[in-house]
């Protein structure tokens, strides 16, 4: 290949020429290629359970202290326990054209981030305990007039994110089931509340 910098007519043939740099530079090197795009953020977690089913939510919440036994604590929207004082007692309501359906009885437990319209506080190994009772409470129940358990069903650790069930039997339909809760050695308290995710004690029916 030839490069002329000026043609000389009266000689023929290749030329001597000289070049010189004149301060142009080579052209940059690309731009490197953009960042991969972040990843995106994980699919929420599935609530422990969506009450998609038939189900009652207790009609009534009695705490109980038993360091106070003779106090009326009233109708709550919480369930609270407190080691070896403070329980909870549960009522449901079956209604008659439920008779002999299978009802479930479960405690239903979200993480936190799962909860829209409610919380909860938890101190302690998670130990509660669930038992059934002889008779329905009222709003006037304290620890001294409590009805006495008819089974108890055990205790479950309780975690954040789960769902625990917690026993099954033919509904009743028609009568009114009592229900209590209390622990040992754990703290909870949380508001009773059937918004995604729903948290606490429900009575499952199908």
């Amino acid at each position: 290949m030839n490069i002329y910098t000026q043609i000389d007519g009266s000689e023929t043939g290749c030329q001597k020429i000289t070049l010189t740099a004149d301060g142009c530079k080579s052209c940059p090197p690309p731009p490197p290629p953009p960042p991969p795009p972040p990843p995106s953020p994980p699919a929420p977690k599935p609530c422990p359970n969506d009450l998609s089913t038939s189900h009652e939510f207790p009609h009534l919440i009695v705490p109980v202290d038993s360091t106070n036994p003779n106090q009326e604590m009233g109708t709550n929207y919480a369930g609270q326990v407190t080691p070896g004082a403070i329980s909870s007692l549960f009522n449901f309501d079956i209604p008659a054209a439920d008779d002999q359906k299978k009802c479930t009885l479960v405690f239903l437990f979200p993480t936190a981030d799962q909860l829209h319209t409610s919380s909860f506080t938890i101190d302690g190994p998670g130990n509660v305990d669930f038992k059934a009772l002889k008779e329905p409470a009222k709003n006037t129940t304290t620890s001294a007039n409590c009805p006495d358990t008819a089974v108890d069903f055990g205790t479950k650790q309780l975690s954040p994110g789960n769902a625990y069930t917690i026993t099954s039997f033919p509904c009743p339909g028609g009568k009114a089931l009592g229900y209590g809760i209390g622990s040992k050695d754990t703290s909870l308290s949380y508001f009773q509340d059937y918004n995604p995710c729903a948290i606490g004690l429900y009575m499952l029916k199908d």
